[in-house]
């Protein structure tokens, strides 16, 4: 089993955790800062302008089920509300507790240490549990920093597609305050909104097939272009596990499934243009608008697009890194592609099937040819190097099949309606707002 950790170019706080009480811990906190920074996972996202508050539930143990479930036993009974929905005794309401119980009110959230099992196993424990959400406690000899932890992005393998609540990685500091104060769990509230930026990431996830998803970023392709060094858009492929609706795999990988074997096809084809074209951009200095932008470091191939080559991933039973390859420094360089906008916007509108009718695999390569693209280095990308370009966007996947983020917060509205994602973006600007709004 194994959860992924990603550390990018990730600016600010995304999330926050809120101490409301006791007084004494919300005090030692304030030391550091009025609130919490905190990474949110992918699974389980939750929407921006969502808070939840409830109270921060901690006992010894490795938060893995069965263990977990027989640790709370011991430290608040088998009278526990949630308890009950694992032992599968029917109840009218799983967030009404049972009479005497100290478990699983509403709201109730779950603390637990990192560690033994990966994250995603034990966020579908707690669910299971009853939790509203689970707060992690990064590892007892992590270094990583408060400023670490706002860069971390944690990911999932797929194996627990069902979590629904969100959770939450605070670092070890923060997390030995939290259980110093565990025995008479405090309250505390959960917050999540798009933070404002200098840039705004956008991350949209799609697939060639998905007719919607294409239109909007057909749409979005010449503010994308006229927003360069303001707009750093991400686009993803959606990848699955194997399912009835996804019976085609890459070498049979249950993870790299697709519709069929052309839309697979497809989403190694356009991976690989934008891993062969995309040049990153400098951007000035928020700080000092008169400062010379910072150069890419030279060190780093133009191909160091951050969703294949910056991820850092490890098992969970293992000790992080101190530091992932993170060679570009936050706010200073986005990434953009010209050539795979152009092909978009090409297959958009030459290559979009009309249900039920499916990807033709030769009209892509066709695209190739009229647009007279410069990739060299095509067809080692689309055969030696096709497992590794395909597991680093199944690690990145998201929640559905099109899918948006705005600076790391997940976006409420719908990702077929191009006009208010990129309303959503530009809010998301501490600056050049207005400029934004005009490509609208």
């Amino acid at each position: 089993m194994k959860s992924h950790i990603f550390l990018g170019p990730w600016f600010l706080v995304v999330a926050q955790l809120r101490v409301i009480s006791p007084d004494s811990l919300r005090q030692e906190l304030q030391s550091e800062g009025e609130v919490v920074p905190v990474s949110t996972s992918t699974f389980g996202c939750p929407e921006y302008g969502e808070a939840l508050v409830g109270r921060l539930l901690y006992v010894e143990a490795s938060g893995c089920a069965p263990d977990y479930r027989d640790a709370l036993v011991s430290l608040y009974g088998e009278s526990g509300a949630a308890l009950d929905s694992i032992q599968g005794v029917s109840r009218e309401s799983a967030s009404t507790p049972i009479s005497g119980s100290k478990l699983a009110a509403a709201g109730d959230i779950y603390l637990l240490r990192r560690g033994v099992c990966s994250f995603a196993q034990k966020v579908a424990a707690a669910q299971e549990l009853g939790a509203a959400a689970a707060v992690i406690v990064d590892y007892g000899n992590s270094t990583w920093t408060r400023q670490d932890i706002q860069q971390a992005v944690v990911s999932d393998d797929g194996s627990f597609p069902n979590i629904t609540i969100p959770s939450v990685l605070v670092s070890r500091e923060d997390g030995a305050a939290l259980l110093r104060h565990a025995a008479d769990p405090p309250t505390v509230a959960l917050e999540w909104d798009i933070p404002q930026r200098d840039v705004v990431r956008v991350d949209f996830w799609y697939s060639p097939d998905h007719t919607g998803s294409l239109h909007t970023l057909q749409t979005l392709a010449p503010a994308v272009a006229a927003l360069r060094g303001t707009l750093d858009f991400h686009s993803h492929l959606y990848l699955a596990d194997r399912d009835a609706s996804h019976t085609y795999c890459f070498q049979g990988n249950p993870k790299l499934c697709a519709t069929d074997a052309n839309t697979l096809q497809e989403d190694l084809l356009q991976l690989c243009i934008r891993r062969l074209t995309t040049q990153p951009l400098p951007v000035a200095d928020p700080a000092d608008p008169a400062d010379p932008a910072h150069p890419a470091d030279p060190a780093d191939p133009v191909a160091d697009d951050p969703d294949f080559n910056n991820d850092q991933d490890f098992n969970d039973d293992q000790d992080p890194p101190p530091n992932g390859k993170d060679s570009l420094p936050g706010g200073s360089v986005v990434f953009y592609s010209e050539a795979y906008w152009n092909y978009l916007t090409a297959f958009a509108d030459k290559c979009t099937p009309t249900p039920p009718d499916t990807l033709d695999s030769s009209c892509g390569r066709k695209l190739l040819k009229e647009l007279d693209l410069p990739l060299a280095d095509l067809n080692n990308c689309l055969t030696d190097r096709a497992q590794d370009v395909l597991l680093s966007q199944r690690e990145n996947n998201a929640w559905g099949v099109t899918a948006a983020r705005i600076n790391g917060a997940r976006f409420a509205g719908s990702t077929t309606d191009p006009t208010n994602l990129l309303k959503a973006a530009c809010l998301a600007l501490t600056s050049k707002q207005a400029e934004c709004k005009q490509t609208i």
